[in-house]
């Protein structure tokens, strides 16, 4: 007997067709929205990127194996262009060093001149948590350079979480970096 000629073909190759075009007329989910490109969106990182790759669930519960209390960011410089490295830190205040995300740069970025340029964490607080426990509904973060406020000779950020909506935006929680040292994770 012919294969192509059988039953079992005529139902494999219906399947095949039909699977296809479902696949093909589903609508496909949107890219996440963009930070628009402005000196007010130096440095930033989508909430998916670091939601997704960091945050397990029971992230902000203290007695939970996988507790994110804390956020290193590693700013750097070769005189021209700037990068910031982000880490997650864990409950024993260890920097995962192996979930390293590289933030985005705008064009135009620069650190304010004359600030020593090291290692600072920002840590959670409650206004970036809903009431069950999750990261609050944002766009992205975004870290905004300024001088450290307990050593103004140190570089720090301002730190928001960025909702876009109806082509706007508004920082829906925002706090400031601590300076390393005193306030450092310890690389794991």
């Amino acid at each position: 007997m012919n294969f192509f000629k059988s039953r079992g073909f005529l139902v494999t190759a219906t399947a095949l067709v039909v699977g296809g075009a479902v696949y093909l007329l589903t609508p496909k989910a949107p890219p996440p929205p963009k930070p628009p490109d402005s000196t007010a969106n130096c440095i930033t990182m989508l909430r998916d990127d670091f939601a997704n790759a960091w945050l397990d669930p029971g992230w902000y519960n203290p007695t939970s194996p996988s507790h994110i209390p804390s956020i290193m960011f590693e700013p750097s410089t070769d005189g021209t262009r700037i990068s910031v490295a982000a880490y997650p830190v864990d409950a024993n205040c260890a920097a995962v060093t192996a979930k390293k995300i590289s933030m985005t740069i705008g064009s135009g970025c620069t650190f304010p001149a004359g600030l020593t340029v090291g290692k600072v964490r920002y840590d959670f607080t409650d206004e970036d948590v809903d009431a069950f426990g999750d990261l609050i509904s944002f766009s992205y973060l975004r870290l905004v350079p300024q001088a450290d406020p307990t050593d103004p000779t140190k570089l720090g950020f301002k730190v928001e979480f960025v909702k876009l909506k109806g082509g706007g935006e508004s920082a829906v929680a925002k706090g400031d970096t601590k300076p390393c040292p005193p306030f450092c994770p310890v690389a794991r």
